[in-house]
């Protein structure tokens, strides 16, 4: 577990506008290693939120954890698109040959104009809680998992919110805590209530920000 956390980042960053929660609780023994990960970059007029899942559980799963993490950060810094970060990370992670699959979330948010944009690699989609209206997945854009073929393209998707939004990104291990994904896929108030009552036993990285 403590290498799990050394993957992760040591403090979520502030960010003005923009609180942010992320919450880690491993499925299965204490010391068991997974490829669940998250991460916060911020940026010029914006931060990324990330949440991905490297297939397997051992020490290679958590290496792999590792240089995507580097990767995705790096090319967010350069400036690249959503679409384009994602687009980079395949192809890095293709070279490293691993023979691995790795699903990925990746919402950038602008907090002052509330503009979220979403792409996501074979990823469970995210989910938007907004006064007044039901909880909806923001599942407009999605395209493979990383590793599958060299030269794919990813789409986005952009949405604007209302003040007092709260988006949240997590893993398939959360829905695996009262189901299979494939059992409320598409139900985004089945999404909500799963938040509500999952049990502490599963992989679970859950990122909140609110939209002030």
């Amino acid at each position: 577990l403590q290498l799990q956390r050394a993957l992760l980042p040591a403090r979520l960053p502030g960010i003005e506008g923009l609180p942010l929660a992320a919450r880690y609780l491993p499925a299965g023994a204490p010391d068991q290693i997974g490829g669940d990960w998250y991460d916060v970059i911020p940026m010029d007029g914006g931060v990324a939120l990330v949440v991905g899942d490297v297939a397997g559980a051992d020490l290679a799963a958590a290496a792999l954890t590792a240089q995507l993490r580097g990767a995705v950060r790096a090319y967010s810094l350069e400036g690249h698109s959503p679409a384009a970060v994602v687009t980079r990370t395949n192809e890095f992670h293709l070279g490293l040959d691993t023979g691995r699959l790795a699903t990925l979330a990746y919402a950038l948010v602008h907090p002052i104009e509330r503009i979220i944009t979403v792409v996501r690699a074979g990823h469970v989609p995210p989910l938007l809680a907004a006064p007044n209206h039901e909880p909806c997945l923001l599942d407009g854009a999605t395209g493979p998992p990383l590793g599958v073929r060299a030269g794919e393209l990813w789409r986005e998707a952009t949405t604007q919110v209302v003040a007092g939004s709260v988006l949240a990104l997590f893993t398939d291990g959360l829905l695996r805590s009262l189901g299979t994904p494939a059992d409320i896929l598409g139900d985004a108030t089945a999404y909500a209530r799963v938040m509500l009552v999952a049990s502490p036993a599963v992989f679970l990285f859950l990122l909140v920000t609110s939209m002030m």
